[in-house]
């Protein structure tokens, strides 16, 4: 087994022929070499014939990367970061064995043709730079399974741009990009996996139809206001990111693809959600629709669900739950927190197999006796910041093991009530709850009030 080695290269100066301090450690702590060369081609005759970890290059001032640098090195690992870098010179990489490179928080602003051409690496990282243009042919060749463009300058991929390139792993979040030509990614063999991520994307077209490998797929955070039914077909994706863009309507037809275990889609602005939208999504286990505009909800709009998934509605203004919505609903998890619900009548949950229930700030007053019981399986049940006044016999009549009663305006428990619980955790904080004395006495007078009501009501 090859010991781990970590080269560590610290240069202290501006030019190609300066002082270059070299520390060689082993597991980061043992130092085993520590020597100075005075320049570039020194420091490869030190290197070479050597098997190393990792050469960092870090807080220098190297405008210049030139070419042969790494020639006849061989190590796992390269990394420049912040050393000022304007220019990578054609040939960097020949004769170099190498799997990983790192040039990060530099200064590139162009990826030219002839640096990474027809090289196999693991991971090659241009992460905060200032890159805005990649040559035509650039990357021509390159067969890496992560491309790092994160945190760039990046305003238009187009179809040339990672033409006959071999990619698993494509980063592009966090930069500039507005346009995207269609048959830009089509063209990358083996891409299983796009991050877009924080650009300013408006219309999707066909950009990402017909990628073959495509398994996940992150469009958080863009500018996006519609989804067809056609923008994803051919693609077999499993995980979709579209959360944090201006999307009104989920039509049926656009999550065509019964492979989606998890589909996100909040921090948008729906309204609706056309009946059947995710009824032929087999395999579904997370959906995500927090932070929209929803209004009522019905079973056909959510419904179709053949696995036990989770399902996020909170932060919406749900204020009616038609009857049986979620009967025979296949849910694990389902949190309608923060919402705008006043009272839980029975048939909402009907043979469900809920076992986590959020209902905690909304605006309930009341729960009909049999809400829950229903709910099976139901263990963790939060109530909480709500306007709860009373806990009556049947209102929780499963035996939970988690309940949430907080900050209510919770005065009586029914003493029955507890008897139906198998709890772990019962959180009452913040409630006006009656002491027993208090209790008793309050409970009195009800008993004359309604003595008092009966005589008066009494035929004379």
């Amino acid at each position: 087994m090859m010991v781990k080695i970590v080269l560590l290269v610290l240069l202290h100066a501006l030019c190609l022929k300066c002082d270059i301090s070299v520390q060689v450690y082993r597991d980061w702590s043992d130092i085993v070499l520590n020597t100075t060369v005075t320049s570039f081609a020194n420091l490869s005759e030190i290197l070479i014939g050597k098997v190393y970890n990792l050469v960092v290059i870090e807080n220098q001032t190297v405008p210049t990367v030139p070419r042969n640098i790494l020639s006849g090195l061989n190590f796992q690992e390269f990394r420049m970061v912040n050393d000022k870098i304007t220019e990578l010179e054609s040939g960097i990489l020949d004769d170099a064995r190498v799997e990983n490179i790192f040039f990060i928080d530099n200064q590139l602003q162009v990826l030219k043709k002839g640096v990474f051409n027809n090289k196999t690496l693991e991971v090659l990282s241009f992460m905060n730079n200032r890159i805005s243009k990649i040559e035509d042919g650039a990357l021509e060749g390159l067969t890496v399974k992560t491309l790092v463009l994160t945190e760039n300058h990046l305003e238009e991929i187009t179809a040339n741009t990672f033409d006959k390139s071999t990619i698993t792993m494509l980063k592009l979040d966090y930069n500039r990009i507005v346009r995207i030509e269609e048959n830009s990614f089509q063209k990358i063999s083996r891409l299983a996996y796009i991050n877009l991520r924080d650009n300013q994307i408006k219309e999707i077209g066909n950009i990402f139809k017909n990628i073959p490998n495509l398994a996940e797929l992150n469009l958080t955070y863009n500018r996006i206001t519609i989804v067809g039914t056609e923008n994803f077909i051919g693609s077999p994706i499993v995980c979709i990111y579209l959360s944090g863009n201006q999307i009104t309507e989920i039509k049926k037809g656009i999550f065509n693809s019964k492979q989606y275990t998890f589909i996100a889609l909040d921090n948008n602005q729906i309204t609706s959600i056309e009946d059947g939208a995710f009824a032929d999504i087999k395999n579904l286990e997370h959906l995500v629709l927090s932070y929209n505009k929803l209004g009522d909800l019905n079973r056909s709009a959510i419904g179709g669900f053949t696995k036990a998934i989770g399902l996020k509605l909170d932060n919406n203004v749900i204020m009616h739950i038609a009857p049986n919505t979620f009967q025979n609903v296949k849910l694990k998890e389902l949190d309608l927190s923060n919402n705008l619900l006043t009272v839980i009548k029975k048939g909402f949950f009907n043979n469900s197999e809920i076992i986590s229930l959020k209902l905690g700030h909304n605006e309930i007053y009341d729960i009909d006796v049999g809400a829950f019981e229903e709910i099976k399986n139901l263990a963790y049940l939060d109530l909480g910041h709500n306007e709860l006044s009373e806990i009556k016999k049947g209102m929780i009549n499963i035996p939970l093991n988690n309940v949430v009663l907080e900050n209510n305006k919770i005065r009586k428990i029914d003493k029955e009530v507890l008897k139906d619980f198998d709890l772990y955790s019962l959180l009452l904080d913040n409630n006006p709850i009656l002491t027993k004395g208090q209790y008793e006495s309050e409970s009195e007078e009800d008993s004359s009030e309604e003595d008092s009501t009966e005589e008066d009501s009494a035929p004379d």
